[in-house]
């Protein structure tokens, strides 16, 4: 059997083939000195490497494999109009992003003004609620036994209400979508939050600070 005629049988096992290929060419190149195998283990072993070949291709398939990174990376890419659009279209299925979308300088500023550093008392569903520094990501304790959770403000739609939008999950994995009437965009004291299944359950938030 001449040597292109071998290389095309290892060639049609695929990589695995390629692999025992390379070996058998080396061994044959160098004459490595190996003890006799009987005839009757060969198969076998030739099998035996082929899986333990495969095994590492998968493996490594699956190493580098694309990370959730990637598909966050689309979700970082989702406008703010595209949010909106989903958010009140109950035949659209949006899911919770649990990462905050770009806004422009004005709308960051604003929700800024409005939440930076504030605390509210939630009430009977969210209890103590305190906001960081963007104003625009708050933590909230929970009633006793429950989970806490986060809430993330996504945009302010354009209209007469003065009304937020956003979402909220927990770590015990429930979440959900909101909508957050406010009496000021300048200093607002109460809010009127509502969620649950077409946002039917409200609570009324105090500010604390």
């Amino acid at each position: 059997m001449s040597e292109l005629e071998i290389w095309k049988i290892f060639v049609s096992l695929g990589v695995p083939g390629l692999a025992l290929g390379v070996f058998y060419m080396l061994f044959r190149t160098f004459s490595f000195k190996f003890p006799k195998v009987p005839r009757n283990w060969v198969g076998p072993i030739i099998v035996l490497f082929m899986l333990l070949t495969s095994g590492v291709i998968f493996y490594a398939l699956t190493l580098w494999s694309p990370s959730a990174e990637s598909s966050d990376s689309k979700i970082k890419d989702i406008s703010y109009e595209d949010y909106l659009s989903n958010f009140f279209d109950s035949s659209k299925k949006s899911h919770v992003l649990k990462q905050l979308i770009a806004l422009n300088e004005l709308e960051v500023r604003q929700f800024e003004r409005m939440f930076a550093n504030s605390s509210w008392d939630g009430g009977e569903h969210w209890r103590s609620v305190s906001f960081d520094v963007s104003g625009r990501r708050a933590t909230y304790t929970n009633n006793p036994g429950r989970s806490p959770g986060t809430i993330l403000i996504q945009g302010a739609p354009p209209g007469t209400v003065p009304i937020v939008i956003g979402e909220w999950f927990q770590e015990d994995k429930q979440e959900g979508k909101f909508i957050m009437g406010v009496d000021s965009f300048h200093n607002p004291t109460k809010l009127q939050l509502s969620w649950g299944p077409g946002f039917t359950a409200k609570t009324l938030w105090k500010r604390k600070n």
